[in-house]
């Protein structure tokens, strides 16, 4: 099918087919229109009046409102083509439709689906990929005798101790290698 077809199709006749394709996965109408509003930037009441106007698709999206910027962040590939790669503008705003609403037939969750800058710390508000994901709350100690002067008593003891073993066997072996190349032996000063 060439562009100008798929562009002249209607919307009220493509929604019914995204719809049925979420519920047909357990997934709502409901969370179709959340992506396409994402998406476009369209409100649920204007995605329904493009229904009911008998909108076409491409000008259903050429009057998109405010397209979402993090739709470059979608990959992958619909109907045999890798959407990142699609060179037509409209049509690859098409396939990103059509990419969103795959992953949420495929259950992906919502927050995935609408690239969502990841998981936010509670306690530094930092934002991460993964939820949850390990990292150190405020600003990094710029030595390591900072962060040791930083953890709890009963934790600095111990890491002196290491700090302390790990200088001492670094201060033998550059005694004993100092000035001299380690694969061939010979003196580099």
């Amino acid at each position: 099918m060439t562009h100008e077809k798929v562009y002249a199709m209607r919307f009220d006749k493509i929604y019914p087919m995204l719809v049925a394709k979420a519920e047909k996965k357990g997934r709502s109408r409901e969370e179709v229109d959340q992506i396409i509003s994402w998406l476009t930037g369209y409100t649920a009441r204007e995605i329904e009046e493009a229904r009911k106007n008998s909108t076409t698709y491409g000008d259903f999206f050429r009057n998109a409102t405010e397209l979402n910027p993090n739709r470059r962040l979608i990959k992958g590939v619909v109907c045999g083509v890798r959407v990142e790669e699609i060179e037509e503008p409209l049509m690859q705003e098409i396939r990103y439709l059509d990419k969103l609403v795959d992953e949420l037939a495929k259950g992906k969750p919502m927050e995935k689906i609408l690239r969502e800058n990841g998981w936010k710390c509670p306690k530094c508000g930092r934002t991460f990929q993964h939820t949850n994901q390990d990292h150190y709350c405020g600003e990094a100690p710029a030595t390591i005798e900072e962060y040791i002067k930083r953890q709890p008593e009963q934790a600095q003891d111990f890491l002196w101790q290491i700090n302390n073993a790990v200088r001492a066997a670094l201060r033998m072996r550059w005694k004993k290698y100092r000035g001299v190349c380690r694969l061939t032996g010979k003196s580099i000063i």
